[in-house]
């Protein structure tokens, strides 16, 4: 009968040597001297052990020489819950005629990777610099979404709810929110905004909720 190796032994030269011994330390990193006992404690430890996985690796697309820890903490990081963003677009009067649709915030896909979902929020009455402050009272301001449905071309999706201005906007008029849904790969989303009549730059608040691959998210910043 052969003997039971020590625990932890570094010996090769018989079979028992490699199946290890029960009291061997748990390892999760493929070495060239430890038992199958070892490593088999590491991956019970992974699955169901308190320590979990040691060191989870950054994630990663799933490719080839990618391992499933990196995919799967690519899926928890991007696609079971909605990643923020926040900043401010401009409408820029000096750069454009916004009597008619401007671009006022772009958001595009990472390279071969739709957005899952989005949600965008626009805030109308900042304070000092927001729409009801800088345009006046019965102005009319307008925000549509288009997409490039065809990858090429934008083509209208939604508008949000016309907006009046006033000194005294009521909750209705200070902002909306509209939800946006999938984005494709090469379906660019551009917001767009109206205003019925010129008056001064106006910057507007915006927060985007998303899941998927980081998008590149481009205001119109006034010059």
């Amino acid at each position: 009968m052969p003997r039971v190796p020590s625990a932890d032994s570094t010996l090769n030269r018989l079979q028992h040597y490699v199946t290890g011994n029960k009291e061997d330390a748990g390892v999760q990193a493929v070495t060239t001297n430890k038992t199958i006992m070892a490593y088999l404690k590491g991956v019970l430890d992974i699955v169901a052990g308190a320590t979990g996985i040691a060191t989870f690796p950054a994630a990663a697309k799933a490719a080839n020489g990618v391992s499933l820890a990196e995919v799967v903490r690519r899926i928890s990081e991007t696609q079971l819950h909605y990643v923020e963003a926040t900043g401010e677009a401009d409408i820029d009067i000096s750069e454009a005629v916004y009597t008619t649709p401007q671009t006022l915030l772009t958001i595009a896909p990472a390279a071969g990777e739709p957005l899952l979902d989005c949600w965008l929020h626009l805030d109308f009455d900042k304070t000092t610099t927001g729409a009801h402050t800088i345009q006046t009272a019965d102005d009319v301001l307008d925000v549509e979404v288009m997409m490039k449905v065809d990858g090429t071309n934008l083509r209208h999706a939604q508008s949000f709810t016309q907006v009046t201005i006033s000194d005294t906007p009521s909750d209705v008029a200070s902002g909306q929110r509209v939800h946006i849904g999938p984005v494709g790969v090469d379906e660019t989303c551009v917001v767009k905004v109206t205003v019925d009549t010129e008056r001064d730059d106006v910057e507007i608040p915006y927060r985007i909720l998303y899941r998927g691959a980081t998008p590149t998210i481009t205001p119109v910043a006034a010059a």
